[in-house]
């Protein structure tokens, strides 16, 4: 049995965790501070996992309290990317609907499907269209434009655009407008 208090308390809690904890412990550090925190975050996985099982998904910001904490863990593990241990990033990876830029992953799905949509329709979606996910492609396109056009779009953004627009053979009249003003600024 462990002699730290925090590594023999998460092992009675997580005893299929053990890897986990040696791995977190080894690249936190051997100090009582090191230890608390690696058995703070194995406790948090352990919350954010039981969300998830509990509500079918990721937390979210609007869920109860309990869920709450789970998603605040998650924003803050999302935050500290760079500085996570490589076992910490991989053990992420492995939760279940994890993403680590969900809006960014979701931004990217709306750009395919307009790219889809254009092309196949060889025209842009109408917001007067019946069609109710052509009305919200148009609306989320014209979204799109107003921050291009307002300089608040970020550069990632824009160079994803010029590809998806670089990669058909019908071309968006009003994005490619804006595309070549944003190459200018």
């Amino acid at each position: 049995m462990p002699t730290n208090p925090h590594v023999a308390r998460l092992l009675a809690v997580h005893p299929d965790d053990e890897f986990a904890l040696e791995e977190t412990l080894r690249h936190s550090g051997s100090d009582e501070h090191a230890s608390t925190r690696a058995s703070r975050w194995i406790d948090g996985l352990m919350q954010l996992e039981n969300a998830i099982q509990r509500l079918g998904r990721p937390p979210r910001s609007t869920d109860t309290s309990e869920s709450l904490r789970a998603f605040e863990w998650l924003r803050r593990q999302r935050r500290r990317e760079q500085s996570l241990t490589g076992y910490q990033s991989q053990r992420l990876d492995l939760v279940a609907g994890f993403e680590w830029d969900p809006l960014g992953d979701r931004w990217s799905e709306r750009l395919d499907s307009l790219v889809v949509f254009e092309s196949g329709n060889r025209r842009v979606p109408l917001r007067s269209a019946t069609d109710t996910a052509e009305v919200s492609l148009a609306r989320w396109r014209t979204r799109q434009l107003s921050l291009l056009a307002d300089g608040k779009m970020p550069y990632a953004r824009i160079l994803a655009l010029r590809v998806a627009a670089s990669g058909t053979d019908w071309i968006d009249p009003v994005l490619s407008t804006f595309l070549k003003q944003a190459s200018r600024q």
